[in-house]
Parts: C-alpha cells; sequence; structure tokens
C-alpha cells in the first residue's frame, strides 16, 4: 500500500477514502494523523524551498504521538509489535522483523594524522 499511495498523485484521489486509511484529529496543527502509525509528528513549516520538481520543507515540531505498544523501555522500536517498513528506493521496499535484528559492537577510531585526501581505504 505504501507505494501505492505514494504514486497516486491527482489531486483528484482521496488518498484516506481510496486506500481506507484511519485518521483522527491533530492536537496543534490542522493535517490530521494516522491513526494506524506508531509515531507521528505534527509540524509547523518554517520554510520551504523548491528545487527543481520537489519542494523541501523545513518544519517545526510542536507535538509528538506515539503507540506504546510501539516502543521498548528504552524507547526502541519493538520488533514483536511493528513491523517497519524501509524504502530503498524506486519501488523497493524491506521489512525488518525480530530474527534481522542484531547488536552491532561499538569500536573507537583514532582520527589520523594524515590529510583527508592522503588517507587509504579499504
Amino acid at each position: 500500500m505504501i507505494a501505492q499511495v505514494g504514486v497516486s498523485k491527482d489531486d483528484d484521489v482521496d488518498k484516506f477514502s481510496t486506500f481506507n486509511i484511519k485518521r483522527e484529529p491533530p492536537t496543534i496543527i490542522s493535517a490530521p494523523l494516522l491513526t494506524d502509525a506508531y509515531a507521528s509528528y505534527e509540524c509547523r513549516v518554517m520554510d520551504h524551498r523548491s528545487y527543481g520538481d520537489h519542494t523541501l520543507f523545513v518544519g517545526e515540531v510542536v507535538a509528538v504521538h506515539s503507540s506504546p505498544k510501539a516502543f521498548n523501555s528504552q524507547e526502541m522500536l519493538n520488533l514483536k509489535n511493528v513491523l517497519p517498513a524501509l524504502y530503498l528506493g524506486g519501488d523497493t521496499y524491506f521489512s525488518a522483523d525480530r530474527s534481522s535484528q542484531r547488536r552491532l559492537g561499538r569500536q573507537t577510531y583514532k582520527a589520523s594524522s594524515e590529510p583527508c585526501h592522503a588517507r587509504r581505504y579499504r
């Protein structure tokens, strides 16, 4: 459904009714909140700029909403309860599940004294 909603650009398409997307009233701004979203932000537009056929919006977050079941005690996504969709490009999406979660070790690196252009990376 994510890809279908994203490519439906005609102003005549009511995405809420066409795709049966439930919504609820916001607390501060006028744009509706998505009922089934596990997290959402209400933002006030501070600036916008056009770049070719795209517009970049800069906003101030004025309210945050989240589903308590979607996050664990460390405020990380609880993959037992949600499956986030990750956009990889084109029409390709990926969804993570519990079996794909890995804890990566942290390693400390020392800064090199060589100039950046002289460093060799493998």
